[in-house]
């Protein structure tokens, strides 16, 4: 485990114990960088999200990764 999130293969893998904080499906894979690009696969769904970003990392307490999937799964709905 990598923090919060689950870890195998190079990819953090979502499970029911570290997804809370994303709608995320369950065994969904991401890798992000430091500045906020952020990479979702997605099986259940057929999705692959991506998010090209340029920013410093910032600590209040907005977070664009969890409101891009939460409101990409939103829309699905």
């Amino acid at each position: 485990m990598r923090g919060e999130i689950g870890y195998g293969m190079a990819w953090d893998v979502f499970t029911p114990e570290n997804a809370h904080n994303t709608i995320v499906s369950e065994g969904s894979m991401r890798w992000g960088g430091m500045f906020g690009t952020d990479y979702i696969i997605d099986p259940q769904e057929n999705l692959i999200l991506l998010m090209y970003v340029n920013n410093m990392p910032n600590f209040s307490g907005y977070n664009a990764k969890t409101l891009l999937h939460n409101t990409t799964y939103q829309a699905l709905k």
